[in-house]
C-alpha cells in the first residue's frame, strides 16, 4: 500500500492538479478553490499514515501555521460581536478546510521526490500555455465550451468578462512558468516573449485588474535586481502603509481622485473609490474588532452619495485591506500586515534569480487583492496557494519557508 501511494497515487494526483488548473479555469475556475485543498489533504493523510517513517513529521514552516492559525482564529472570535453568527461560522470553518488543505500543499513540496517534481514542471508548462490558447479561442470562437459547460444558448451574448477568473489564473502562474525557464538557462527574451505572450492574452480579455496586476508584477520582476535590498524593504513599507493606513488612504483616494477617474469606465475605477470610502467610513464605526466575516457583504446602509455606485450592496469592498479592517478589525489588520512582512523577509533571503520572481508573484498577489476579488472566495484562496506550490516545486529544492 506504501509503495502504491509513493510511486502512483501521489505523483498522479500532483499531476493531475497543476495540469488541470491552467485549463479548467477557462470554463470553471471557481470549480478548483474546494479540489486543490482536497487533493492536498488526500496526500498529507496518505503521506502521514503510509509514509516509509513515521517520526519524521512534515513542517513545512511554523511560522506560516502560526499566522494562517491565527487568521482563522480571528475569523471564529468575531462570531462574538458579529450580527450573522451562522453564517460565520461557517465561513470561518470555510477559511480554515482552505488554509489546512493550502498549507498541506506546500508542505508536501518538501517530499516530492525530484522525478516528480520535474514531470510538474513540464506539465504545468504545457498546460499553462494550453489554458491561455484555449482562452483566445474561446474569445475568437464565442465561447463554445464555455456555453456548452454552462448551457448558454448561443443566441444569447456572452460578455468578455467570463473570462476574468482565467486570466486572473494566468496572472500569478506566469511566474513559476517564467523561473522555469530563466533554470532552463534561457534568454531574457524568452521569457520576455512568455510575458508579451500572457500580457496579449490578457489584454484581449479587456481584464483591467489581470493587465494592470500583469504589467506592475513584470516591471517588479526587471526592476528589482537593479536594487534589490531596496526594493524589498521598500514593499515592505508600501505593505504597512497599504494595510494599516487602508481607511484613511481610501477616503482620500476618493475625494482627490473619483472624478478624474469617472471616465475609467472598463475599469470601474470612480465606483470602486467610492465603496471603498464608504466602506472605510463604515471601518470607523467598529476599527477594534470589525463586524465579522462576510460582514461587508450585508453593508447596505452604507453612508454615500451613490454618484458612480449605484447598487444597494457590494458583496465585498473590492480590497482586501478594506475588507479585513471591517470584517476582523485591527487585530486582523495587525496579524495579516505581520504575515505580510515575514513572508517579504523570507524574500529578501532567496538567491536573486528566485528573489525576482517570488518579488513578482507577492506583487500580483498583492494588486488583485487590493482592486479585485473578495479576500475569502475559495478559488482565490486556492489560486494563492496553488500558485505558491507551483513555484516551490519549481525551485527543485526542499524549501524552509
Amino acid at each position: 500500500m506504501k509503495n502504491v501511494f509513493n510511486k502512483y497515487l501521489s505523483p498522479f494526483l500532483l499531476y493531475a492538479l497543476f495540469g488541470a488548473i491552467p485549463v479548467i479555469s477557462v470554463i470553471s475556475p471557481r470549480a478548483f478553490g474546494g479540489v486543490a485543498p482536497a487533493i492536498a489533504l488526500l496526500l498529507m493523510c496518505g503521506m502521514l499514515f503510509l509514509a516509509p517513517s513515521r517520526r519524521r513529521l512534515p513542517l513545512f514552516s511554523l511560522p506560516t501555521a502560526g499566522f494562517l492559525s491565527l487568521i482563522a482564529a480571528l475569523c471564529f472570535l468575531s462570531i462574538l460581536w458579529g450580527q450573522y453568527k451562522a453564517e460565520i461560522f461557517e465561513q470561518s470553518v470555510k477559511i480554515t478546510y482552505l488554509f489546512i488543505g493550502g498549507y498541506a500543499l506546500l508542505n508536501y513540496t518538501h517530499y516530492a521526490d525530484d522525478e516528480t517534481r520535474t514531470r510538474i514542471n513540464k506539465i504545468l508548462m504545457m498546460a499553462f500555455l494550453a489554458g491561455t490558447i484555449l482562452t483566445v479561442l474561446e474569445l475568437t470562437l464565442g465561447f463554445p465550451l464555455n456555453r456548452l459547460v454552462r448551457n448558454i444558448s448561443f443566441d444569447e451574448k456572452v460578455p468578455k468578462s467570463l473570462t476574468n477568473h482565467a486570466v486572473i489564473v494566468f496572472s500569478l502562474l506566469i511566474w513559476p512558468v517564467i523561473y522555469l525557464l530563466i533554470k532552463k538557462g534561457l534568454k531574457k527574451q524568452s521569457a520576455l516573449l512568455w510575458i508579451a505572450w500572457t500580457i496579449f492574452v490578457i489584454v484581449f480579455s479587456k481584464s483591467a485588474t489581470a493587465t494592470v496586476t500583469l504589467v506592475m508584477a513584470a516591471g517588479a520582476f526587471l526592476l528589482m535586481p537593479r536594487m534589490p535590498i531596496f526594493f524589498i524593504r521598500g514593499l515592505m513599507g508600501l505593505t504597512c502603509v497599504g494595510i494599516l493606513a487602508a481607511p484613511l488612504l481610501a477616503h482620500g483616494a476618493f475625494t482627490a481622485f473619483a472624478e478624474r477617474m469617472s471616465t475609467w469606465k472598463g475599469a470601474n475605477a470612480a465606483q470602486r473609490l467610492e465603496i471603498w470610502s464608504a466602506v472605510a467610513a463604515k471601518i470607523a464605526e467598529k476599527p477594534w474588532t470589525g463586524w465579522g466575516v462576510e460582514a461587508s457583504r450585508h453593508f447596505t446602509n452604507l453612508n454615500m452619495e451613490r454618484i458612480y455606485f449605484k447598487q444597494k450592496t457590494i458583496l465585498h469592498p473590492h480590497n482586501a485591506p478594506l475588507q479585513i479592517w471591517a470584517e476582523l478589525g485591527l487585530p486582523g489588520a495587525l496579524a495579516v500586515t505581520a504575515f505580510a512582512l515575514y513572508l517579504l523577509n523570507r524574500i529578501g533571503q532567496l538567491p536573486l534569480a528566485e528573489r525576482r520572481v517570488a518579488v513578482a508573484l507577492f506583487v500580483s498577489i498583492a494588486i488583485v487583492m487590493s482592486v479585485g476579488y473578495g479576500v475569502w472566495q475559495s478559488w482565490w484562496i486556492g489560486l494563492v496557494f496553488v500558485s505558491v506550490a507551483a513555484f516551490k516545486i519549481a525551485q527543485n529544492k526542499n524549501p524552509s519557508a
